[in-house]
């Protein structure tokens, strides 16, 4: 996908993640009624999103400016700016109407299959924007009024050419909504084609999208909250810049063929996932073993707990069939391997498996953190469930007797309330373990695992809302004390008074929230729990880690892979300063670089015949022995570049270039070089330096 058509994509997506921020800062109920999603085309539609009672958003976002102070660094225009320069109160539904907008159904956006932009190396998809539009004119006239300039165009059929503010846009009528599609350019030799594929768009759909059964269910999984998104997985493959990254988005979606997500009075996540993709996840994440009660052991008040479940016998094979084509084969074997390693110490897998259930709890005091003193620990508690207290206690005593036999002395055996237990010590850092009839209990001391050991239901956050969260069928789940979290960022100094007596008013209502992960028999469903505000963030945050997390780790990988291929450049380039004032045993002729040697592989790093593990990097194999690779030491491990060698003259006309270059067939293209010239001194000893340092290099 191009440069041009992410940014589309993500100034549709910002739009959206804008207005779920307002509805965070003040949530929003649900809003039920009307939307402008359900007729959109079932066949075509790859992502479906939306934004409903805008009056509502637009009164609560100005409630909050309201109380946040302004500046520099948070420049939210007053409320009185606002209605002034809109000339009319947002808040207001009339003010919508009187726009020409029903505000009910808020805004959508959509991608569609068919529009598309194909005068590129590979189709971009042009987001499309949706109204419910009462009156064109007076929407018109509204713009103008904000100063945003409209010109409308020549129209073709239903589809009429226009500009807004400068930006060239298509417009046409959907039933009684209003569609645009921004970014369309008039000169480009496919605008007649994205014309057409526009008015496509816009005529009455053979199958609505509210007849897909994944989509339907997730509206009832949403209650219509009044913030939507819902998206199919497998059309987004194609717009990808690279094949690995085609390939490994194809196997994820033949998995997870759709995801949606939402904010309202439960905001959620869904994953839809296949049956062989939920059988996998069942053997990570759901345990033969039922969970510990874990909730007691965490105060209610001022904690913060977390749990994830993992399926000891089968979790790796599970894993397994997870991963992408582009893990190579030799990690697939060394996960396999991974069990084994506990046999260098003397345990067995099978010793942890039989001893422990697979799950694991832990907490931290959060309202004690910015009271901390710098390089103080706040107070902490880790549990592991015990299935069978007897090989728990055999296996946790070949343990202890290897780590003291290591450790000369930093174990000792304590009792704490009546349980079997262990001091431990590394320096200043030290930890209590103890084994109770149903946990393994570990604290930074024996009064905090004795307090929870004792510690009474009522006083615990088995008494919230968060007792599913930790102690549920869930395969993973967080959440705390959010009055607490709140209480502890008021009590830091600095800030203003005004926003720290804002966020004291929105943490009003029930103190505690969190989400959990659970696998049922439609897939992943990630839930938030709690303070509706707060569900609301992980509604925003988990959709943006699932839409963009990805991209963002493709990206740190190409960075990284990057920096490789400039390091080992720079070896090269100093090898064949080095080469230059060497007498070299092969008879080649001293004060020259080496030969030139042509682009090593032949071919860009993404073909199979050089990337024969589908990673995106030519295999080390695939490297030549070239002559002049020997000469200068070049032995690459794999790598996303192809390197090329250029010399000419000697003594002091001699001449060097190194270049790794990246093809544009397989992704981004980028090129670094980096060159050298030899020299005879005044003693007639021939030397050579850089010119500089390597450099990236731009390409016509």
């Amino acid at each position: 996908m191009s440069s041009k058509a992410k940014l589309w994509v993500a100034a549709a997506l910002t739009g959206l993640a804008g207005v779920a921020v307002a509805a965070w800062i003040a949530f929003v109920g649900a809003a039920g009624g009307p939307s402008l999603l359900d007729d959109l085309d079932a066949t075509h539609t790859v992502l479906a999103a939306e934004a409903r009672q805008l009056d509502d958003l637009a009164r609560h976002a100005l409630a909050v400016a309201e109380q946040v102070p302004h500046g520099p660094d948070l420049p939210l225009p007053p409320r009185a700016e606002v209605v002034k320069r809109l000339g009319a109160d947002p808040a207001d539904p009339a003010a919508w109407r009187g726009w020409g907008v029903d505000p009910s159904y808020g805004v959508a956006f959509a991608i569609d299959d068919r529009v598309v932009r194909t005068s590129g190396p590979r189709a971009e998809p042009l987001p499309i924007a949706l109204l419910r539009v009462t009156d064109r004119a007076l929407l018109i006239a509204a713009f103008a009024k904000a100063g945003v300039p409209v010109t409308l165009g020549r129209q073709v059929g239903a589809v009429q050419e226009a500009t807004i503010a400068g930006e060239d846009l298509l417009i046409a009528p959907r039933g009684a909504d209003l569609a645009i599609l921004p970014g369309f350019d008039p000169r480009r030799p496919d605008a007649a084609a994205v014309r057409d594929a526009f008015e496509r768009f816009v005529a009455p759909a053979s199958e609505r999208l509210a007849a897909i059964p994944s989509f339907r269910s997730a509206r009832r999984d949403s209650g219509r909250a009044p913030i939507f998104a819902w998206t199919r997985s497998s059309p987004w493959a194609a717009w990808l810049d690279r094949d690995s990254e085609q390939r490994d988005f194809t196997f994820f979606a033949a998995l997870f063929p759709s995801a949606a997500a939402w904010i309202g009075d439960r905001s959620g996540v869904r994953v839809e996932a296949t049956p062989p993709a939920r059988a996998a996840l069942a053997e990570i994440g759901r345990p033969k073993r039922n969970p510990p009660r874990c909730a007691r052991l965490f105060p209610r008040s001022g904690w913060a707990a977390a749990r994830t479940s993992v399926n000891l016998e089968e979790a790796v094979t599970g894993l397994g069939k997870l991963l992408p084509p582009s893990v190579p084969a030799n990690t697939r074997t060394g996960l396999a391997m991974s069990t084994g390693m506990l046999a260098l110490v003397g345990v067995g897998w099978g010793d942890v498996t039989a001893a422990f259930s697979g799950h694991a709890c832990g907490g931290v005091e959060i309202a004690a953190l910015p009271g901390l003193k710098a390089g103080a620990a706040p107070k902490w508690l880790a549990a592991v469930g015990i299935v069978d207290v007897p090989k728990v206690d055999a296996l946790l005593s070949k343990l202890v007797a290897l780590a003291d036999d290591k450790g000369k002395g930093a174990i000792a055996a304590v009792e704490v309330g009546g349980y079997k237990g262990w001091q431990l010590r590394a320096g200043a850092l030290g930890a209590v373990v103890v084994r109770g009839d149903d946990i393994l209990l570990a604290g930074p001391d024996a009064a905090t695992v004795e307090a929870a050991l004792r510690r009474d239901r009522g006083e615990s956050l088995a008494a919230t809302v968060l007792a599913d969260v930790v102690d549920g069928p869930v395969i993973a789940g967080a959440g705390g004390d959010l009055q607490a979290a709140v209480d502890a960022a008021l009590a830091l100094p600095g800030g203003e008074a005004r926003l720290r007596e804002a966020w004291a008013a929105l943490a009003k209502g029930e103190r505690y929230a969190g989400a959990a992960l659970a696998l049922d028999d439609r897939g992943l469903l990630l839930s938030g729990r709690g303070d509706p505000r707060l569900q609301a963030v992980f509604g925003v945050a988990a959709p943006a880690a699932a839409v963009f997390g990805w991209r963002a780790f493709s990206v740190a990988k190409a960075r990284t892979q990057a920096v490789a291929g400039r390091h080992e450049l720079d070896r090269v380039a100093r090898a064949a300063v080095r080469y230059y004032g060497e007498i070299h045993a092969d008879g080649a002729p001293a004060c020259q670089f080496p030969p030139p040697a042509p682009l090593n592989p032949p071919s860009p790093c993404c073909r199979a015949d050089v990337d024969k593990d589908g990673d995106g990097r030519c295999d080390a194999d695939a490297f030549a022995a070239h002559p002049t690779w020997r000469a200068l030491g070049f032995s690459p491990s794999p790598s996303p570049f192809q390197y090329v060698f250029e010399s000419s003259g000697s003594l002091a006309l001699a001449r060097f270039t190194a270049r790794a270059v990246r093809s544009d067939e397989c992704g981004d293209a980028e090129v670094f070089a980096v060159h050298g010239h030899g020299k005879v001194d005044a003693d007639g000893r021939c030397v050579a330096e850089l010119d500089g340092p390597v450099e990236r290099e731009d390409r016509p």
